[in-house]
């Protein structure tokens, strides 16, 4: 499901659509509570290091469409002990957010 929300957001990026954001700032609806559930559990899954690497690239994609405050925590996991993979997501998800706050993260 991940996956399928991930390849949802590069397209709504390309085409300069916000909804993902729209979609999490809406926790009123069915479809924002989801949306909100599935961003927590990413987070989730971009710090278990016993998760496999696919997923946990995924996780992370995922986390770069949202917002900043999902992607704080990404830069404590750019450490050498973790996949290189896992490492690359986390910097392809920082450079998607568009705040100033992102550079003193890193």
């Amino acid at each position: 499901m991940i996956s399928a929300i991930v390849a949802l957001g590069e397209g709504l990026k390309q085409s300069h659509n916000d909804l993902l954001s729209w979609l999490l700032q809406d926790a009123s609806s069915p479809v924002g509570q989801m949306f909100n559930r599935l961003f927590v559990e990413a987070r989730q899954m971009a710090r278990d290091s016993e998760a496999l690497a696919d997923t946990r690239q995924d996780a992370i994609a995922l986390l770069g469409y949202g917002r900043f405050e999902d992607v704080q925590e990404l830069p404590a996991l750019l450490e050498a002990r973790q996949p290189q993979e896992v490492q690359l997501a986390i910097v392809r998800a920082l450079a998607r957010q568009k705040q100033p706050d992102v550079a003193p993260c890193c």
